[in-house]
Formats: C-alpha cells, structure tokens, sequence
C-alpha cells in the first residue's frame, strides 16, 4: 500500500521494519520516544507451559532490564547488518579494512558551526551535530575518527 500510494505512513513497533528493507526506499523513523507497551506470550502446545512460566518468572523477578537489554542489543546488529547491506562491496571492503588496521580515520572539525560542530569552550570540548553522526558511525562500524585540527 505504501508502494502504490495508497498510504502515506506505516506505524509499527519497530520490529517490521526488516519487512520493508527489500524495496530499498522505504524510509523509518522513530516517531514517539520509547514507550513501554503491553504484550503477551501464549503457547497452543502444553508442552511450552515451561517456556511461559520462565519468562513470566523473570519479569515478576525484575528482569524486565534484561530482556531490553536483549532486545537493544538485537537492534544494534540489526542496524549494523542493515548499513553494511547499504554499503558498496569497496566500501564494505574499506570498513574492513581500516578497522583491522585499527588506524583512525582523520578528520577536521569546525569549530565555530554551531549546531553542526563546534568547539565548547565552556565545556572544553567539541560538540555538534557531525560529533553525533560520527559516533554513531564508530558504534555502527567500528571505525574511530582522529580530529587533527584544534579549537583554533
């Protein structure tokens, strides 16, 4: 529906998004801050009763954290997996190999292109936009970047 213009928008609680990664020019985004919503887990099969009481036994035991912590890191990968399926087989193979090398990728900050990145001298640090995107970058690929130029 989307494709053919029927719809404008799919709402989702994030898991469906995968679904829509075979078009290639589907965008997602997070609409609302994370919210907690209700779900269940039920089994037609008796024999899974012990599956349903484990899991009910680590939620009433605090280990509702846990299985986020799960689920995060789940998300993680899949966005990695995604970027990489994104990425041409010469830039793949540049990740690759910068980050076995494990030499930084240099670069130049502004240091007076406030939101984009600057250079916080009250904080005695660098901040901005392009200092977020970066560190996405190094969390997603595990390349790192080496500013080279000062606040100067």
């Amino acid at each position: 529906m989307l494709k053919s213009g029927e719809i404008d928008a799919f709402f989702d609680e994030d898991i469906a998004e995968a679904a829509f990664d075979v078009y290639g020019d589907v965008v997602a985004e997070n609409f609302f801050p994370l919210v907690y919503g209700p779900v269940s887990l039920t089994a037609q099969d008796p024999s899974r009763k012990p599956v349903i009481s484990v899991v009910q036994k680590i939620m009433q035991n605090g280990g509702a954290h846990h299985l986020t912590e799960l689920y995060n890191l789940g998300q993680r990968e899949y966005r990695k997996h995604k970027l990489s399926m994104q990425l041409s087989p010469e830039e793949n193979a540049y990740v690759r190999a910068r980050v076995a090398s494990g030499e930084p990728v240099p670069m130049v900050l502004e240091y007076d292109n406030y939101p984009v990145s600057f250079y916080n001298s009250q904080e005695g640090q660098w901040q901005g936009i392009a200092c977020d995107v970066l560190e996405d970058v190094e969390k997603l690929t595990g390349l790192s970047f080496l500013r080279v130029n000062d606040e100067n």
